[in-house]
């Protein structure tokens, strides 16, 4: 991949852990300032600061303007990974499917469950079943 796809990407990807602390951080603040009592667990209120018109207005305007942002580097992240996966044809997709691939624990299973030998743990003398 070249570099610039490779900064782009990290970049898209701090981009986007970035506009969720600010969305989260918005959000409670756009709780704090509400009108109308907002009840964590039925129990706590966070809207506990002075109701004020002109900065509830402020702080929704930065949380809309952020929750759009966030939208389009979604769209574009999703993009790249299909330009990735069926134009270049590269690994791409493989290796950020490797996050979900599970690998069967080398400890016994119940009995009920059918398993297969772990081939890697055999090697180091445990069996999966």
């Amino acid at each position: 991949m070249p570099r610039w796809q490779v900064v782009a990407a990290k970049l898209g990807h701090y981009a986007l852990y970035a506009l969720m602390e600010i969305l989260m951080l918005s959000g409670i603040m756009s709780a704090i300032f509400a009108s109308d009592p907002m009840l964590v667990f039925g129990l706590y209120d966070l809207a506990f600061a002075n109701h004020n018109v002109d900065s509830i207005n402020a702080i929704r305007a930065v949380h809309e303007f952020y929750t759009r942002a966030i939208i389009a580097i979604i769209f574009i992240h999703v993009a790249a990974a299909i330009y990735h996966h069926f134009v270049v044809k590269d690994e791409t997709m493989v290796n950020m499917t490797k996050f979900w691939i599970t690998r069967r624990s080398p400890v016994c299973c119940p009995a009920a469950v059918v398993c297969t030998v772990n081939k890697a743990a055999e090697n180091v003398g445990l069996r999966s079943c």
